[in-house]
């Protein structure tokens, strides 16, 4: 698959935030409007990130009906989560050894990212 928008990112993001955290539950039928209504986006990036989110193991798409949730062990979830707390660790660290200035940027880059909702 080539590179995904950044609407479309955010929305993977999103989701699978959501699905690990338990938000959207085992089984939940999402919907492209649903999760675009909740994003403020078109449903053209949610469909991205739906197969993306497919390919990754964590929903079944139905045509016309919508995304079922995949379930995840806790096990799962907890590995996955300790895995991505140590990699957002290390690359906090490494980012602020570089100093400030480079702090300023990647806060930029990531506000401009997620948009509006994520500026204060």
């Amino acid at each position: 698959m080539g590179h995904a928008t950044p609407t479309a990112e955010r929305a993977y993001e999103h989701v699978k935030d959501l699905i690990l955290d338990g938000t959207y539950g085992s089984g939940e039928l999402l919907t492209e409007g649903q999760v675009a209504t909740e994003l403020g986006v078109s449903r053209t990036p949610v469909r991205e990130a739906f197969l993306r989110l497919r390919s990754d193991g964590f929903l079944e798409l139905y045509p016309k009906r919508g995304a079922l949730v995949v379930p995840v062990s806790v096990g799962e979830g907890r590995d996955i989560m300790q895995a991505r707390l140590l990699l957002e660790s290390f690359a906090l660290d490494t980012l602020a050894a570089r100093g400030h200035e480079a702090l300023r940027r990647v806060g930029a880059d990531l506000a401009a990212r997620c948009g509006p909702a994520a500026t204060p």
